[in-house]
């Protein structure tokens, strides 16, 4: 816990206890010790757009998902995470799972709308009760689908994995593209060398799941499936999962602001030199979105984009509740503790 706080800028407090081999003097002398914070936060920013968020990534082919083709097994939709190593050399992580919440609580009633050749064929109303959370934030393979130039050695290693050995060429006897199938399968993220005299900046994909639970909680009752049509295929997403991420950004535009404070609270697996140890970095980030997030429209950009619309904008979102102020009291700029 102490190595996850350090790397996340969190200044700590820490007893120590003393002598420990000095017998009969064990343990006589308690203090309180100060640890300074990391000089730089692992994780510095964040990124949702509607290539990352709306549209996905095919983690078989490394493109981006089809409007008929979003289901969780094949398409993973998240955010890009930027940081930047506190250390000063290189290392690896992999396995990070971050609980994401926002700094405020949402509330709103939305209408998702559906239409072919400009006429409405469905409108789907619903509501989503107050809540933080975003969602579980996961790396998994298919996370390099977004980054077709990724090269773990150059980016960062070497460290592990594929960053100490780099892709396989491809094999011109089979036809098979050895180096994507390596890079969809790659799970390791490389950091270069930090610390106060190098960049090692770096940045990866994180994919998005719905928090355990929260589906039952936020959408109106038996409302909690699949949010278009009620088909998987077309979106894996409750309703309130789908537009959370743009309400939050709408709610901010309102505001003058480019991005959303969000908290992250998770675990991770370090590894240097092939040793792997578990850290709990919680970290304050600032999360991007782009204008393509508030006016959400799934099959833009797809083969019947020219035909059809699937989606909504910051006018189908109507907050209420504890989201109606502009400026909710005491919400706003509170923490989750």
């Amino acid at each position: 816990y102490n190595l996850g706080r350090w790397v996340s800028q969190w200044e700590q407090t820490i007893i120590s206890v003393g002598p420990i081999n000095k017998y009969f003097l064990n343990g006589i002398w308690t203090g309180l010790v100060t640890l300074e914070a990391g000089p730089v936060k692992m994780f510095t920013g964040a990124l949702g757009t509607k290539q990352t968020f709306v549209q996905g990534y095919n983690t078989q082919t490394g493109e981006n998902c089809d409007f008929y083709n979003q289901g969780a097994d094949v398409c993973d939709k998240g955010a890009i995470i930027m940081g930047k190593n506190p250390f000063g050399r290189e290392w690896s992580l992999k396995k990070i799972e971050y609980d994401v919440y926002f700094e405020e609580q949402f509330e709103y009633d939305a209408t998702f709308n559906i239409n072919a050749v400009g006429l409405p064929i469905n409108m789907v109303e619903f509501s989503c009760a107050a809540t933080d959370i975003f969602a579980r934030m996961k790396s998994k393979p298919g996370m390099w689908a977004m980054a077709p130039n990724h090269d773990p050695i150059t980016d960062g290693g070497p460290s592990s994995g594929y960053a100490v050995t780099g892709y396989p060429e491809d094999d011109p006897t089979t036809g098979e593209d050895e180096r994507l199938k390596a890079r969809l399968s790659d799970e390791i993220i490389p950091l270069p060398v930090g610390g106060e005299k190098a960049t090692g900046t770096y940045n990866f994909f994180l994919t998005a799941t719905p928090y355990p639970g929260l589906a039952q909680k936020v959408n109106d009752p038996g409302k909690d499936g699949p949010c278009v049509l009620g088909i998987e295929g077309l979106d894996p997403f409750d309703c309130c999962l789908t537009t959370i991420f743009s309400a939050a950004g709408c709610k901010a535009q309102q505001r003058g602001h480019s991005h959303i404070n969000v908290i992250s609270r998770g675990n991770a697996t370090m590894i240097v030199d092939g040793m792997e140890m578990i850290v709990y970095p919680e970290v304050r980030l600032p999360l991007s979105y782009t204008n393509d997030v508030l006016n959400f429209d799934a099959v833009s950009g797809t083969t019947i984009g020219n035909l059809a619309q699937a989606g909504f904008s910051c006018d189908d979102i109507r907050f209420k509740g504890v989201s109606e102020p502009l400026y909710p009291p005491d919400q706003a700029n509170r923490r989750r503790q």
